[in-house]
């Protein structure tokens, strides 16, 4: 325990002496100009370089938006070292200021042109686009939160990642469904509760998804039909039939489907004959 402690002191310490340092060397090039685009270019590159250090030093010691500070100010003096942006996004992404990570990475994907790096930046975009929908759930602001999902489908490396991002989509859709069905509002809530019903989703959601909207979908299939809008109310019905168990809601609906799909035939039938 000692031996530790005894490092971690000596870790700490050679780390504020290494900044001191190198705060003495940034000092020493200012005072030749205080407009540092007048310096002489092998100043301006060492100035970078200097400033670069210390934003990794800093990064290091966990103090992100300072260690952001010193990119910055190296980017300035020289904008080809691509990679200070995407470690200034990675910084912005560990003190959840998402939307900032997102835009950093997508600046260094546009510039970059290491592939090693830009895979790395995709993973980084991933996580942070799903950390943002995570935060974005949190606070029933369902759309912006599987807007955020789906685009972090764009950079999953993994059909295990996916599978996980495509569940908080499907949820997503459920507890807005549920928000709108609560405040009876019945037509939106059957929209939001139909798009959670897919191939991948997880049973029991369907179950859930079953439980609150079997009635629920009969009604808006029967809506659309009255409507005349006959594609529309098929979504619903394939729904009951394709996921649902309720075997009168399964069997009812297998008959309305067979009905309206001759009805769509007749009219396409009826349409063409009249355009010839």
């Amino acid at each position: 325990m000692t031996y530790k402690l005894f490092f971690i002191v000596l870790f700490w310490a050679s780390s504020i002496t290494f900044c001191n340092e190198t705060q003495i060397e940034v000092q020493k090039i200012i005072k030749k100009s205080s407009i540092l685009s007048e310096l002489a270019p092998s100043d301006q590159v060492k100035l970078a370089s200097l400033f670069a250090n210390l934003g990794h030093e800093h990064r290091k010691k966990n103090k992100w938006i300072l260690s952001v500070i010193y990119y910055r100010k190296s980017l300035a003096l020289n904008p080809e070292d691509h990679q200070l942006i995407l470690f200034s996004g990675m910084n912005y992404s560990k003190v959840k200021r998402y939307s900032k990570a997102i835009e950093l990475f997508l600046q260094y994907k546009s510039v970059a042109t290491q592939d090693s790096w830009l895979k790395i930046c995709d993973q980084y975009l991933f996580d942070t686009l799903n950390l943002k929908g995570d935060q974005l759930s949190k606070t029933s602001l369902w759309d912006l939160a599987i807007t955020s999902y789906n685009d972090a489908l764009n950079y999953s490396n993994s059909a295990e990642k996916t599978a996980n991002v495509l569940s908080k989509i499907h949820y997503g859709y459920f507890q807005k469904g549920s928000f709108h069905f609560s405040q009876k509002h019945y037509l939106e809530a059957s929209k939001n509760l139909l798009k959670v019903l897919t191939p991948e989703t997880n049973k029991s959601l369907v179950r859930k998804v079953e439980r609150m909207a079997s009635h629920l979908f009969l009604n808006s299939a029967k809506h659309y039909e009255k409507e005349g809008n006959h594609k529309e109310a098929l979504k619903y019905y394939h729904s009951i039939a394709n996921y649902f168990k309720s075997e009168s809601g399964v069997k009812y609906s297998n008959a309305r489907i067979k009905h309206l799909e001759n009805l769509i035939i007749e009219d396409e039938n009826q349409n063409n004959w009249i355009s010839e």
